[in-house]
């Protein structure tokens, strides 16, 4: 049995549903589940599948969204009816944390589809001392600026209601 467990939901998870019923299985009593899920808000906020939908160069954007539109849409929901999930489940709620407005998810949505996934052709064309080198620097520049970027528009500071995610921290 396992007392803790952190959840990043999403991203290639065949079944949430079947993934939480295994999670509680393996928490001992009184253990906590952490869990990072998405809003139905956040479906307003992918530029590239927007884009598709406008018919603006459907092609590209479709294969810049990568099916991530959909997958992240088969995870999200309103607060109450993640709320009814995890009650479901056999979980307690113990806190709720929201974060991440919709700008900053489209700021996130664009940096991680099609500008980082030719950064990332780039690097593994140089030579690993020099792609350790090449990623260190991009970090060391631009890093301060997404922290920044992110502490100001993550809801921590303006408490919207207006939220891409949720953290659910539960109690079995």
């Amino acid at each position: 049995s396992i007392n803790y467990i952190f959840f990043y939901t999403a991203h290639g998870m065949k079944s949430l549903d079947k993934s939480v019923s295994s999670a509680y299985k393996v928490l001992m009593k009184k253990g906590k589940l952490v869990i990072l899920v998405f809003d139905n808000y956040v479906k307003k906020h992918f530029i590239c599948h927007n884009l598709k939908k406008k018919g603006i160069f459907p092609k590209v954007f479709q294969k810049f969204d990568n099916g991530r539109f959909k997958e992240i849409s088969k995870y999200s929901k309103s607060i109450i009816d993640w709320e009814n999930f995890f009650k479901k489940k056999g979980f307690s709620i113990v806190k709720r944390t929201e974060g991440l407005s919709g700008i900053a998810w489209k700021f996130y949505d664009v940096q991680t589809r099609p500008i980082l996934k030719y950064l990332i052709i780039f690097f593994n064309f140089l030579p690993d001392n020099l792609r350790v080198l090449f990623k260190f620097i991009w970090m060391i520049s631009i890093y301060p600026f997404l922290f920044l970027f992110f502490i100001l528009f993550s809801n921590i500071f303006f408490n919207s209601n207006r939220n891409c995610y949720h953290v659910f921290e539960l109690k079995k």
